[in-house]
């Protein structure tokens, strides 16, 4: 058919043609579709003829014989036509490199592992959230001495976008399980000491008041033995212990600072939700932000928090850890939010942009395999048990100001020399052109944060007295790909936050056409199918306008003698790979 178009075509180039397509029930063995149509379609696309298809399951031939000639000069009136396809220009990477699997070994390895597979969801998800874990049972107890003036702490913050969907929550209960077991132990053999104390202190307290009523009535002369006895107990009545808390999901920033003032200074924030980014913009605080706490808890500064008619709470060498899970709109508003990157917000965060599983599970349960699960247990059970500080010998210490010296963890020369060599490459991509010359705020935490994953995998692998073994070149082999994973995913996000939404509009229209397997839809159909983004149909024209422009999509108006049909056809590039 094409080379007899393009005949008549050249033959008789002053005339218009219509290439007349069969309707036939037969259809094209390879693709299962309308063989006249496939046809008539290639050869439109070569000389740019118009398509008219026949109203009936058949040909031309048997409507004039059935229905006369007014029926075929109806038919004609309903016309199209295809332009040649150019080659795809592709939209913005949506997600980032896959991460090797086999990256990790030990109880964590073969934990995370465990967890995707139990949940069929991306790697990334339950990798991120078990650093962030670890780095809990951590923080404010190591640090890892780089040199002799450089340490780095082993608090983390991770960020995972994921749609909806993706058993975000069932990934975070199975991580974040031993937390939760070991605070509830912990309490149970405190209830008792703390009841004991409680009620001591509601004697000494009703002594107190009987005290106080009698020094109000004695003499003055008399007073100074019951002053005595005052002093005395309240010299003698001690604190009663705070029940251990060692992480949460939401929380604002003041209740933040006075629970972290309460457990020594630290704590995490693990969440399958991004609503704390609302929460620090100002959402409990008339929209103005609240960034200082989480900003000192990443670098370890100390804090001070005044809350007008409360007593300010003071905290020394903060630590905070926080593994959130979100949406990817979340992940694209981000940089709109006042402050967050221009005081580092953002650049303190690890990220990973995996691709969804979604429409590719098996949908079968396959539970965590018990001895796993039981290990991973006692792997967090054992390095939460540790003593908050230590000089390396077993000995809890504090220095001249009553701060704790935590465990010093330190390099074997051959780690030294693999991270230096990482931190000189990286130094290389601020430069004009490199990777970071406009991502210096993420870049210039890079290097750092490839210590503190080598700290964490470090302790990790090695749960007793970690303090005994450097940390090996293979860890940190691993450290530095782990980082390169995240830079990866992080330039990545980055770059969505500061994005198009129109760009973000098109891969939802994208996803939404090869999760059907549609070869052609009507404007109407898109809004139908996506009202979720697109409120109003207009919303809808500019990433179709995009879409049309990068040659996913051709705009195919349909003369009908009245008011036109337009119909978007996809890309054969895209449809032919599902008719293999």
């Amino acid at each position: 058919m094409v080379g007899v178009s393009e005949f008549f075509k050249n033959k008789y180039s002053d005339k218009k043609q219509v290439i007349c397509a069969d309707n036939d029930i037969e259809t094209e063995k390879r693709t299962g579709k309308n063989a006249g149509k496939i046809y008539a379609e290639k050869a439109s696309m070569k000389t740019g003829s118009d398509i008219c298809l026949c109203p009936v399951n058949s040909d031309f031939n048997d409507l004039f014989i059935a229905k006369g000639k007014d029926a075929v000069l109806m038919a004609l009136k309903k016309t199209y036509s295809l332009s040649p396809w150019k080659k795809i220009v592709p939209l913005k990477k949506e997600t980032g490199e896959k991460i090797n699997p086999n990256l990790l070994s030990g109880i964590l390895g073969k934990m995370v592992s465990a967890v995707s597979d139990a949940t069929e969801t991306p790697l990334e998800l339950s990798l991120s959230l078990a650093l962030v874990t670890i780095a809990t049972t951590l923080q404010k107890k190591f640090v890892v001495e780089v040199n002799n003036d450089y340490f780095e702490p082993l608090n983390l913050w991770t960020m995972v976008s994921l749609p909806p969907a993706n058993r975000k929550s069932a990934v975070l209960s199975k991580i974040t399980s031993p937390l939760l077991k070991w605070e509830n132990k912990k309490c149970s053999e405190l209830q008792p000491l703390i009841d004991e104390k409680i009620s001591k202190k509601k004697n000494d307290e009703t002594r107190l008041n009987e005290l106080r009523k009698k020094y109000g009535r004695k003499k003055k002369e008399n007073l100074e033995e019951i002053q005595k006895e005052i002093i005395e107990i309240e010299s003698s009545m001690e604190e009663i212990p705070e029940y251990p808390q060692i992480w949460a999901q939401d929380i604002t920033p003041e209740q933040l600072g006075v629970i972290m003032a309460k457990q020594n200074g630290k704590m995490s924030i693990l969440s399958d939700e991004g609503g704390i980014f609302e929460t620090i913009s100002g959402r409990y605080s008339k929209g103005v932000p609240n960034l200082d706490l989480f900003l000192q808890g990443h670098s370890g500064g100390d804090v001070r928090i005044d809350r007008g008619s409360k007593s300010p709470v003071k905290i020394e060498n903060t630590a905070l850890s926080l593994g959130l899970t979100v949406q990817p709109d979340v992940i694209m508003g981000l940089s709109k939010k006042p402050s967050f990157r221009g005081r580092g917000l953002i650049g303190r965060f690890l990220y990973f942009i995996p691709k969804s599983n979604l429409g590719y599970r098996d949908l079968i349960s396959k539970p965590v395999p018990d001895k796993i699960s039981n290990d991973y247990e006692k792997l967090i059970f054992t390095l939460l048990d540790i003593p908050s500080s230590n000089n390396g010998f077993g000995e809890d210490l504090t220095d001249n100001f009553g701060k704790t010296i935590p465990y010093k963890l330190k390099l074997s020369n051959e780690a030294h020399n693999k991270w230096r060599n990482f931190s000189l490459d990286i130094e290389k991509e601020f430069r004009e052109g490199g990777d970071f010359e406009f991502l210096s705020d993420w870049g210039g935490k890079l290097a750092g944060a490839v210590i503190r994953i080598s700290g964490i995998l470090h302790c990790a692998n090695n749960p007793d007295e970690p303090w005994k073994k450097e940390i090996s070149s293979t860890t940190m082999e691993k450290s530095i790909e782990l980082g390169e994973c995240f830079s990866n995913h992080s330039k990545l996000a980055i770059e969505l936050m500061g994005g198009d939404e129109s760009i973000s509009h098109t891969q939802k229209i994208i996803r939404w056409v090869k999760r059907n397997q549609l070869e052609s839809f009507s404007k109407r159909e898109c809004h139908s199918s996506l009202k979720g983004t697109f409120k109003k149909s207009s919303e809808l024209d500019e990433p179709l306008s995009i879409l049309v422009d990068k040659n996913y999509l051709q705009l195919n108006i349909i003369k009908t003698g009245g008011r036109p049909s337009e119909k978007y056809v996809v890309n054969p590039e895209i449809t032919d790979k599902w008719k293999i």
